[in-house]
């Protein structure tokens, strides 16, 4: 009875090893694995404008930015300072700012010079962690009454401010 028993055990013990041999067996799966999607990054945005108070006495100061669709979108300028923030824009988008200056058709010099200063900045923090402060483009500039179109033609030739946010 021992000699079956221990005949049955063996068996059993031989049977279950072979078990565990093909349970550990490789897989055979040729499905590829799926990538992983990758998170969509937004970014916030900051626009921004300023300028002397002389300066719109002297011109009416127009400015085109690109909206959440990537459209230009323009706004006139009412107050020394203008801002625009635009909130989770998908990137990669491109971020422009353009200040247009146009001389005012009744305006006539009435002091020896004007503080003709401004600046314009594009800051922006994307959802992935990178950011710029951006740096900004600034003149101050105190000009004769003489050189006022000279000055102003020098600002629309300078006053495009471009950012691509990847």
């Amino acid at each position: 009875m021992i000699y079956k028993f221990k005949t049955m055990a063996f068996v059993l013990l031989t049977c279950l090893t072979l078990f565990c041999f093909t349970a550990c067996s490789e897989d055979k799966d040729d499905a590829p694995t799926p990538e992983p999607t990758p998170e969509e990054v937004s970014a916030n945005i900051d626009y921004a404008y300023g300028c002397a108070s002389d300066l719109l006495e002297i011109a009416d100061i127009q400015i085109v930015y690109t909206d959440t669709t990537g459209k230009e979108v323009s706004e006139t300028v009412q107050k020394t300072e203008w801002t625009k923030s635009l909130s989770e824009v998908k990137v990669p988008f491109t971020a422009n700012l353009q200040i247009i200056f146009t001389k005012k058709e009744e305006f006539t010099p009435k002091k020896e010079s004007y503080d003709m200063a401004s600046w314009q900045y594009i800051n922006y923090t994307t959802s992935n962690g990178k950011y710029d402060l951006g740096q900004e483009k600034e003149s101050e500039v105190e000009v004769e009454k003489g050189d006022i179109d000279t000055h102003l033609k020098l600002l629309n030739e300078t006053s495009k401010h471009v950012k691509e946010i990847k």
